[in-house]
């Protein structure tokens, strides 16, 4: 199973980032795949605080737009969510 690191999250999110199309495109073809895909609740709560920290970026993400970006990869149907300890 496909398990997306905490950097494809952030390329894919941030259309700035040097990776953004490399990183978006890889993140669309696991989510609108035919395979299960999994999904870390860290990673994803690592990539909110990282594109809506000011003092990583000029412009950070609005919160409530990375948080529903993340929640948008979740309610896919393939998508198994990934928490520690499982």
């Amino acid at each position: 199973m496909v398990l997306p690191d905490v950097n494809v999250i952030i390329f894919a999110m941030r259309p700035e980032s040097k990776e953004h199309e490399r990183a978006r495109s890889w993140l669309d073809s696991i989510v609108n795949g035919s395979a299960h895909f999994g999904m870390s609740t860290q990673v994803l709560s690592s990539a909110v605080r990282v594109v809506t920290n000011g003092s990583v970026y000029a412009r950070p993400e609005p919160l409530n737009f990375a948080i529903r970006y993340c929640n948008i990869l979740l309610e896919q149907p393939l998508c198994v969510s990934v928490r520690p300890g499982q």
